[in-house]
């Protein structure tokens, strides 16, 4: 009998740390007051700030955890393209996400939603159609729930004006 394998919490805490900086230095980006060493250094300027050091540990993590999630996959009896299917599907859905997450400073003002409300129901589509549902929920409920993100995410589309 094999064992079991386990998460590595050094791995999680790692992708935890460098998610949260992500989120911060991408926020703090382009304010005024920052300290220096905060910020990206520029282009001409032989340097690196906190910012530089954050992209580099994003890559490190992933080629990391990618060995790790196909290692547990294996295990769990998954075949190769039921993985291969399983990576698809989850780049597909990173790319979109992202689609949606970098253009949302083009959200047109006349559109359907306030702006803050359209990017809060977006963020809540991609939850309610990627998540990993517990099999204790029903496949007729979790089916509405995909189906009501997907009625979101698309419809109104944030970049078509409502009727005037």
């Amino acid at each position: 009998m094999t064992k079991p394998i386990t998460r590595l919490l050094s791995v999680d805490v790692f992708r935890a740390v460098t998610m949260l900086f992500m989120i911060f230095v991408n926020e703090l980006s382009g304010a005024k007051g920052i300290p220096g060493w905060i910020d990206h250094v520029e282009a001409e300027v032989d340097g690196m700030g906190f910012a530089d050091t954050i992209f580099p540990a994003f890559l490190f993590i992933v080629g990391l955890s990618i060995p790790l999630a196909i290692e547990h996959k294996w295990h769990k009896g998954a075949t190769f393209t039921q993985i291969f299917l399983h990576i698809l599907y989850r780049g597909f859905a990173l790319l979109l996400m992202g689609v949606y997450q970098v253009n949302m400073d083009s959200y047109d003002k006349n559109n359907w939603f306030p702006r803050p409300l359209w990017a809060i129901l977006a963020t809540l589509s991609f939850f309610l159609i990627w998540l990993n549902y517990k099999p204790s929920i029903s496949k007729t409920v979790k089916t509405v729930l995909i189906i009501v993100g997907i009625c979101h995410a698309g419809c109104p589309c944030p970049y078509i004006q409502r009727p005037s």
